[in-house]
């Protein structure tokens, strides 16, 4: 079934205005004022009041998109059952994931997948956790490879696996002044008092990233008062940039990788024991799994346990440190 029409009234719904709706659908507003027209036309009620400022709802179109969420999660339901039946001979995985663990994990992954279940059609979708959040509850994406929290109700989980985040500093950064930066590596984290933080330049994702939520609950946690936000969407980006000074990051220590920067940063803490957080398999609860979708995260449940490829190696020893050390 084609629910273009249903995306369009979503997203009419979600932005409360036609033209940032038009925006968001990469449509002109006049083609979407006229498919809307004909929807209405069709359905014999009207699902938005448009002399309101903004946009709303009626009560015929909050019907409208609670039933059609219905009818696509009961469309999923019987494609799982489907493909079950089928012995997962045939089948489609729509899975999100960002870019950055995509780039890190899915080599490994997706290969030996498609060896073993070759009927399985794999679409692969990049972006941030809450593109992520809306496909699932939508039901354009069967899953996606996240971290928690989650914000909705109606996605369930299973846990992959779990990591460090870290606090990257540049050496010589004034908030290691009189630190012992001996031995420091990614299994020997810096202990900084968080008042140390207050008033710092940070490298941040944007709204949306799910180390964007993890960044500011560590600050709301220590009730540091960051003072500029640099966006970075990119994990290992922050991490260079941090390793020349542009700001502090707190980032997953699976970014602090090979090829290292020139200047690998001091990998610190503001938490005791480190701050961690579980990485997902999420999926819409209303929906379930195919098995398909069972099927490739037990095998990224695996891989990402035992593969030495994705394993994080030991920082490179930095003679420099003594040095730095001596001068604070």
């Amino acid at each position: 079934m084609d629910h273009s029409k249903f995306e369009y009234v979503l997203a009419i719904a979600k932005e409360k205005n036609m033209t940032q709706a038009a925006k968001k659908l990469y449509i002109s507003q006049p083609a979407l004022t006229v498919t809307i027209n004909k929807l209405e036309e069709r359905l014999g009620v009207k699902l938005f009041d448009r002399t309101s400022n903004p946009i709303q709802l009626t009560y015929a179109g909050e019907r409208y998109i609670t039933e059609m969420q219905k009818i696509i999660a009961l469309e999923h339901r019987l494609s799982n059952e489907l493909e079950e039946i089928a012995g997962m001979r045939r089948g489609r995985l729509v899975i999100g994931i960002g870019n950055a663990r995509g780039e890190y994990w899915l080599p490994h992954i997706v290969p030996p997948f498609l060896k073993a279940y070759p009927g399985i059609d794999i679409k692969i979708v990049e972006g941030k956790s809450d593109v992520f959040e809306e496909g699932l509850l939508k039901g354009t994406i069967d899953l996606c490879i996240t971290a928690l929290p989650n914000m909705s109700l109606d996605i369930d989980f299973d846990i992959i696996c779990e990591e460090t985040i870290i606090l990257a500093v540049a050496p010589g950064h004034p908030i290691l002044k009189g630190k012992n930066l001996s031995g420091n590596d990614l299994e020997h984290l810096l202990y900084i008092e968080p008042e140390r933080l207050n008033g710092q330049t940070f490298i941040c994702p944007s709204p949306g990233h799910g180390l964007y939520r993890c960044t500011w609950q560590i600050f709301e946690k220590h009730g540091i008062k960051p003072g500029e936000i640099r966006e970075i969407n990119n994990s290992d980006t922050a991490f260079h940039l941090a390793s020349e000074g542009l700001g502090l990051v707190f980032t997953p220590d699976n970014s602090v990788t090979p090829p290292y920067p020139p200047h690998i940063p001091v990998c610190c803490t503001v938490d005791l024991p480190p701050y961690r957080r579980k990485i997902i398999a999420a999926y819409n609860k209303h929906i379930g799994l195919s098995p398909s979708a069972q099927a490739f995260i037990q095998l990224t449940k695996d891989i990402v346990a035992t593969s030495p490829a994705l394993k994080i190696p030991p920082l490179p020893e930095r003679p420099y440190y003594s040095a730095l050390q001596q001068s604070t």
